[in-house]
């Protein structure tokens, strides 16, 4: 032991004080044992050693030695440098799992905190404690799917703001996922096909009041009112020939897994992301499956599940025909219709006065008869109402040869 200072728990000296006590025969041996918490045996032997070499004796050998389990200097030190310059910005356990995985340093997570810690290198975050009343998963898998989408700059500086879809099972968390560039029906839909594709078609879906997944502004039209339906969405009418129940959250809490899981996601995706010097939304969507079977293995819950619910999958180009938008348009005199600032015109004679604009999830458009036949049709180009009109005014009679003029 070093000669010096000595350093003592309070154990140690209240030890000390009543072995003093003792070895000057103001209290008897039991008297000790008895305060001390141990064995009368035991008190004697520390007397003996007390008046051989004083409080040394009472004092832990140890105490002022460095442990032979502490982290070598080098490798601490290896550490810092590698959380600095390659695994910036990743969070404790992600970055312990880096090293024991790809740098084989095996050490645990709460050395490795310590160890940034010392260095300033890391920042413990203030945990806020909200009381929240906990809801029981649900016991199979397939019953309830919670769906989200997270706008993020997830490539950061190296590329655009883009969406993650993402659905996640509630009994196991089993997570799938898949980029895009806005959250919409289309993209909700395609990420739906490849979900549908791996595990399934789940019974329920529970996402927000987001306008893709419910009409807020509820208009009962007459049709509705005929049919004894309220207004849905897109996306509800198209999930509804699948069997799959549509359900809404009123608050980010109701579906707190997959909240969470975007919290998560954007930590550790984003630094895989940054680490594989990924950029844009093609390259990220052919990274996503490696990365989510990691993802899974790690975090998942399959053995919470006692039974798989999802119905079987239905071919995806059976799934492509379900899952799609059909908006209804009125056929102009001259054959055309308007669709998003679009004009367009059907290439073959039609007695119908309406028609239904499809937009499948693979990019296709096609156009169709109330009946189901299918029409040829090309884009013609923008409507006037979408013009840069000059002083607000635009001649009520144009020349049908000027009118491509007009629209340039």
């Amino acid at each position: 032991m070093k000669q010096g200072f000595i350093t003592m728990s309070q154990r140690e000296s209240t030890k000390i004080h009543v072995i003093q006590k003792l070895s000057e025969n103001l209290i008897r041996q039991k008297q000790a044992a008895e305060i001390l918490k141990i064995s009368i045996r035991h008190t004697r032997r520390l007397l003996t050693n007390f008046k051989k070499i004083g409080i040394f004796a009472l004092i832990h050998k140890s105490r002022g030695t460095e442990s032979p389990k502490k982290t070598n200097k080098k490798i601490s030190q290896k550490i810092i440098n590698l959380y600095k310059n390659t695994y910036k910005g990743f969070t404790i356990t992600h970055f312990t799992e880096k090293l024991n995985e790809v740098e084989k340093i095996k050490i645990s997570k709460e050395t490795v905190r310590q160890i940034l810690i010392s260095d300033e290198a890391w920042i413990d975050k203030p945990k806020k404690h909200k009381h929240r009343k906990q809801r029981e998963r649900m016991p199979n898998a397939g019953m309830l799917v919670q769906m989200d989408g997270s706008v993020d700059p997830w490539f950061e500086n190296r590329g655009p703001r883009c969406v993650l879809m993402s659905f996640i099972d509630d009994a196991t968390s089993s997570v799938y996922a898949k980029f895009y560039t806005y959250e919409g029906t289309l993209p909700a839909m395609d990420c739906l096909v490849g979900y549908i594709q791996k595990y399934g078609i789940p019974l329920a879906l529970y996402a927000d009041l987001h306008q893709t997944y419910h009409v807020n502004n509820k208009k009962v039209t007459i049709e509705d009112q005929l049919n004894n339906t309220l207004p849905a969405s897109q996306f509800e009418k198209a999930i509804s020939q699948l069997g799959i129940q549509m359900i809404n959250a009123h608050s980010p809490q109701a579906k707190g897994r997959v909240e969470r899981f975007f919290q998560t996601f954007q930590d550790r995706l984003k630094s895989e992301l940054r680490l594989n010097k990924i950029s844009t939304i093609e390259e990220a969507n052919k990274f996503l499956p490696e990365f989510l079977k990691d993802f899974n293995k790690r975090f998942s819950h399959p053995e919470l599940s006692t039974e798989d619910v999802h119905k079987d999958a239905l071919p995806t180009s059976v799934l492509r025909k379900i899952l799609v938008t059909q908006n209804k348009h009125s056929v102009g005199k001259d054959f055309t219709f308007r669709h998003n600032c679009h004009v367009f015109q059907i290439m073959e004679p039609t007695i119908q006065k309406n028609i239904f604009f499809v937009e499948t999830t693979d990019g296709k458009q096609i156009v169709k008869e109330p009946n189901g036949k299918e029409l040829k049709f090309k884009m013609v180009t923008k409507t006037l109402s979408k013009l840069k009109r000059k002083n607000n005014y635009l001649p009520a009679k144009i020349n049908q040869f000027s009118l491509k003029e007009i629209y340039d």
